[in-house]
């Protein structure tokens, strides 16, 4: 999952700040029918802004701490 950092506004092309794992490398293998596809489908953050939770075909559901998608560095992946 890539994570971008608001700027000022959303034009010209921007790169992401940092990149998270959270599915595991085989996980990921299985979604990829094509190069294009992979990882997470859905996304989702809770009123409380605390967990963030991803879902796709091969995972059903992932919670996960938002401060630890938001932190600092890239990272090789969350504990769910």
């Amino acid at each position: 999952m890539h994570v971008y950092e608001r700027g000022d506004n959303w034009t010209g092309r921007r790169g992401p700040a940092r990149s998270v794992g959270v599915l595991d490398e085989e996980t990921f293998q299985r979604g990829r029918a094509s190069v294009e596809e992979g990882g997470p489908k859905g996304l989702d953050i809770d009123r409380s802004n605390s967990v963030i939770a991803v879902t796709c075909e091969e995972q059903a559901l992932a919670f996960y701490p938002l401060a630890s998608v938001l932190g600092s560095g890239i990272g090789p992946g969350l504990a769910p």
